[in-house]
């Protein structure tokens, strides 16, 4: 069942924009997966993706055995596969909450998370991310079951930290706060071995198992990061500025870059995103409040359910200080300005887990059963609506048609060194350079507000629609020259300043 609803939001994700979709991270990857495909290097010298080889390697893989095109397997291939991510979480939430009945709770929780849902279905390594944490939590939790015999420890600890190597290549960041929170739960676990004693047999297994597996995790990021792949020290830079700004936003007053201050312009009003956010608003809230509930509860005397319910409300604290830490960083302006979106999909993860747990505790009568039946159709279109950037009710669109590209095709093939309008946000850039790569001969995209020195303007009835709706105007193209007509599609180029000017 799980699988299923994820398989449809796949289809669903695709069938909406016809296959025609771009942003501008899954723009970007389109380009480190071709650079490594024609360059057949790791480190190609055209793109570099700074965080890790893991996604653009598998990529070429999947390219050379079956032939297909890089936008392609963006397109249409990966937002269907990532629908396997599910399997896996629902494996390592059964591992973690020790119930099958709560393992697919907290994977249909997780299908409800607008933010979570776009990570898994835009052509990102995000999908991949998600399946090593799921793994290598799975190990972890099986490895200490199984118990401490030298057999069981080489198994399931090489295993684990295998699953860690691979999220590090693939994201060193996302490797980075994986360990980090596995670190966290490993020093909360010491520190409460002189705690409760309804908690102090949980807490000395926990350290005797990760131990080892956070010890030897270090070792394989630093050894990735100074020998294995050295972009990644561009990864480790940003970390540190993220601790920056985050310490900025705390002791000193910096001005507010939260990425949240854009959502008047973002969608078509903050009704609507109120709307549909309500499920990442509930996740959030519900489980904090089951999160110190269980707390609550066990320091009064009641023994953990289990030690994945232990090991889960530690990691849960772990990446919500995360979470808090990043979003402090983001109002500092540091890096991105966008890394609470990434660190809230893994909380989101774990969040969902402990959150089943305290719906589980509700007792299902017949009206209850219909409301969560209705609750959870409504999220899941919210969800679906606000992953996919709707674009009636989304100011960020990221569909574009064949017309479009077509012109923007006929115009990088017949231009030199010209800068070419391609309207007022980045959405045909983003669509260009995931379907086609770089601009040819020169050629640039310019989107916004156009510069003086715009050569030509493309013009179609999206771009027009999509003026519109920002309330900004499409560039005056009277005076100019009508060069490309597809009837939907149209190119302007300003009139030649001199008698040898392309």
């Amino acid at each position: 069942m799980l699988l299923g609803i994820a398989v449809l939001a796949g289809i669903y994700w695709i069938a909406r924009s016809g296959g025609h979709w771009a942003d501008s991270d899954s723009s970007f990857m389109a380009s480190a997966i071709r650079a490594v495909v024609s360059e057949a290097r790791l480190i190609p010298d055209e793109v570099v993706y700074p965080s890790g080889y893991g996604y653009q390697v598998i990529s070429a893989t999947v390219v050379a055995f079956t032939g297909i095109e890089v936008a392609a397997l963006q397109q249409y291939v990966y937002p269907l596969l990532a629908a396997f991510v599910i399997l896996s979480a629902w494996v390592a939430y059964r591992e973690l909450l020790s119930s099958s009945r709560l393992a697919t709770i907290a994977a249909l929780l997780l299908l409800l998370v607008p933010g979570h849902l776009f990570s898994l279905l835009r052509g990102s390594h995000e999908p991949l991310d998600r399946i090593l944490v799921f793994a290598t939590l799975w190990l972890i939790l099986r490895g200490i079951r199984v118990g401490w015999r030298p057999s069981n420890v080489a198994v399931y600890l090489g295993l684990a930290l295998a699953m860690t190597y691979a999220l590090v290549a693939t994201n060193v960041l996302f490797g980075i706060s994986f360990v980090g929170a596995v670190g966290a739960a490993l020093v909360g676990s010491w520190v409460l071995q002189w705690g409760p004693p309804t908690v102090r047999p949980l807490s000395k297994e926990v350290v005797r198992h990760l131990s080892w597996f956070v010890a030897q995790s270090v070792l394989l990021i630093g050894a990735f990061i100074l020998f294995i792949y050295p972009p990644a020290g561009f990864s480790l830079r940003q970390l540190f500025t993220v601790a920056g700004g985050a310490a900025s936003a705390v002791v000193s007053e910096v001005p507010d870059a939260s990425p949240y201050a854009g959502v008047l312009a973002s969608w078509v009003s903050p009704e609507v995103y109120v709307l549909l956010s309500l499920g990442e608003y509930l996740l959030i809230g519900g489980s904090g409040l089951v999160w110190i509930w269980q707390g609550w509860r066990w320091l009064r005397g009641t023994t953990p359910l289990s030690l994945g319910s232990w090991l889960l409300w530690l990691m849960y604290a772990a990446f919500a200080a995360q979470l808090v830490v990043t979003v402090l960083s983001d109002r500092a302006g540091a890096v991105a300005s966008n890394l609470q979106y990434r660190t809230f999909t893994v909380y989101a993860a774990i969040a969902a887990a402990v959150l089943a747990q305290g719906l589980a505790q509700l007792r299902a009568v017949q009206w209850r059963r219909a409301t969560v039946r209705f609750a959870v159709a409504l999220f899941a279109v919210a969800a679906l609506l606000k992953a996919t950037n709707e674009p009636i009710l989304s100011n960020e669109w990221t569909f574009y048609t064949r017309a479009e590209f077509a012109g923007m095709e006929w115009t990088d093939r017949w231009q030199r060194s010209s800068i070419s309008w391609v309207g007022p946000r980045t959405r045909l850039a983003n669509a260009y350079a995931l379907e086609a790569g770089r601009p040819q001969w020169f050629n640039r995209w310019a989107f916004g507000e156009p510069a003086p020195d715009v050569r030509a303007y493309l013009i179609s009835d999206a771009i027009r629609l999509h003026s519109a709706r920002l309330g900004v105007p499409v560039p005056a193209v009277g005076p100019h020259n009508l060069v490309y007509d597809s009837g939907a599609v149209q190119v302007y180029r300003t009139r030649a300043q001199g008698a040898f000017e392309r």
